[in-house]
């Protein structure tokens, strides 16, 4: 396989053009490429100058590749060639997970078969319609009055969380990175409110095809979308770019608007994604495409069914099996039981209200301390309100994940005496905890001690001098050094030998950091956890302890 260099990819993308629209997806990505949009691709084919075979894959010199999802892009004038570079060359990195995207549907069945040569478990994960506009005047254009006119804009930088909450395949942080990535470097095009904000907008991706069109929900059924196609195809027509997308073949709506709106596709192609590794790939997308926002009742679910040692708990639910709503609230036998916080996930907010009124779910009259995702907390505070309970913020929270132990960077823990924490430490914990209040902690603090993980650093007499330890969620937590011991790189050992642990035994790896330890945060960054930045956790409190 030949790397292709600067002047040899303006050669390959003449050559590639005059194969649209078949070629169009890795056209695309020569076409930024060349214009100097940032990448972190890198092209190679079979043999040059007359190739059959041109992929676009992550760059293994590219710092930056492992922020974004693996993508691969091919475009292939003979299967029997393909068939050779896939089986025979070190085409794909076929170690890890990665997606093949808007490959031609044709190749599917040879796709499969050297997967299944090459070992890998794979799937064909959606399919689509390849929409262009090969003439610009072919367009239709709907009529735009002067009032809206003015509100057609761009979009920027501070709207990209707002973009990635909306996306479907996005709301996680590799989402915000490539959306930031696409607001920066690509056009975009935007219908704003009286106030200036965004309620329906359509965007570019770095192949160069339209693509996340969304309209707010209160804002549809105003024509805004075929307002933001026509617009953005007369750009990227005047620009120089190719005018085209892909449609998902289940998405008969936007397939009916684009067709209108004059884009043809050929009737005989069709192109699909394939996930490579698909086991490995759809345990990292579930946890950052699901389980991102329900770590902690996931890590409660977890240790309640792997464990005879995991906290009594109630799992209750607002219906079976579709759920809504998934609670775990810690029964209450003994003293300090109360302290115990209750978990809880919501996919709907109207369910989760109707939900918690109830008393057979919260007894209202009692103490209760509840975690939730921060957005989702107002539900809770106007049920409190109606039922005349106090409340009071705890904490917010950022979620710092480890999606893959390997980023871990390597420690030397050399010297360094380790071990556990028991009981006969709950007292010296319960001191140093920031939360703890009086002794209403010891008895959640003892239970962490008696049943879940911890991991201590030792002094020359026996005796922790740093520790960190494991909530009954999962989540890595308390970590402390006594003061006189700081400094001496303890904190970074503990961290990494209690993920090391988790990821062996396979729990999830994750903690909470609130806002306001920026030194926390900035530590488990570098340690290669990750978070959601469009996502928070809080605790509250409602009635007094």
């Amino acid at each position: 396989m030949k790397v292709l260099n600067k002047d040899e990819l303006q050669i390959a993308e003449a050559v590639l053009l005059k194969h649209t629209p078949k070629s169009l997806k890795v056209y695309g990505f020569l076409h930024g490429i060349n214009r100097n949009k940032a990448t972190i691709l890198e092209v190679v084919v079979d043999r040059w100058p007359d190739f059959n075979v041109i992929i676009c894959r992550p760059d293994p010199k590219n710092k930056r590749a492992r922020e974004f999802m693996k993508k691969v892009a091919y475009y292939s004038t003979d299967e029997k060639a393909l068939r050779t570079v896939l089986t025979e060359e070190n085409a794909f990195d076929w170690r890890t997970y990665f997606i093949v995207g808007g490959f031609d549907f044709s190749h599917s069945s040879m796709l499969k078969e050297v997967s299944s040569y090459r070992e890998v478990n794979n799937r064909v994960y959606t399919l689509v319609h390849l929409l262009y506009l090969p003439d610009i005047s072919q367009l239709l254009t709907p009529a735009i009055d002067s009032e809206l006119e003015s509100r057609i804009s761009s979009l920027n930088h501070s709207h990209v969380d707002l973009v990635n909450k909306t996306w479907k395949f996005g709301g996680n942080e590799q989402g915000f990175k490539n959306i930031q990535n696409l607001i920066g470097n690509f056009p975009s095009c935007c219908i704003t409110d009286e106030e200036g904000q965004p309620v329906s907008w359509i965007l570019v991706y770095d192949y160069c095809a339209m693509g996340m069109l969304y309209t707010l929900p209160e804002h549809r059924g105003k024509g805004y979308a075929k307002v933001l196609v026509s617009t953005m195809a007369k750009r990227l027509h005047t620009e120089g770019y190719p005018v085209y997308c892909f449609i998902e073949e289940e998405n008969v709506v936007s397939y009916k608007l684009f067709k209108n709106q004059g884009f043809v596709e050929d009737p005989s192609y069709r192109a699909a994604c394939l996930l490579d590794n698909a086991l490995k790939c759809i345990s990292r997308i579930a946890m950052y495409y699901c389980i991102i926002i329900i770590f902690k009742v996931y890590g409660y679910l977890v240790l309640i069914n792997r464990s005879d040692k995991a906290d009594p708990v109630k799992v209750l639910v607002d219906k079976w099996p579709e759920f809504s709503v998934i609670i775990c609230r810690p029964q209450y036998e003994k003293k300090g039981d109360l302290f115990k916080d209750t978990q809880i996930f919501a996919k709907d907010e109207g369910v989760l209200k109707e939900t918690i009124k109830t008393s057979s779910v919260f007894d209202w009259t009692r103490y209760l301390c509840l975690g939730i995702s921060l957005h989702q907390i107002d539900v809770l505070k106007a049920v409190a309100s109606e039922k005349e309970v106090p409340s009071k913020e705890l904490a917010v929270c950022h979620m710092m994940i480890l999606g893959d132990v390997s980023d871990l960077p390597p420690i030397d823990s050399s010297g360094i005496s380790l071990g556990s924490l028991d009981e006969s430490h709950t007292s010296l914990v319960n001191q140093t905890w920031k939360f703890a209040k009086n002794d209403e902690a010891v008895r959640m603090i003892r239970n962490m001690l008696a049943n879940f993980p911890s991991c201590c650093v030792l002094d020359a007499e026996g005796k922790p001098v740093s520790w960190i330890m494991s909530y009954p969620t999962c989540a890595m937590g308390m970590l402390y050094t006594l003061p006189e011991h700081r400094g001496k790189g303890y904190a970074k050992v503990l961290v990494s030998t209690m993920a090391k642990r988790f990821h062996a035994e396979g729990y999830p790896v994750y903690c909470f950091i609130e806002e306001e330890n920026v030194v926390s945060y900035k530590f488990f960054k570098s340690l290669g956890f990750t978070e959601d930045p469009s996502y928070r956790a809080t605790w509250f409190h409602f009635n007094n302890l």
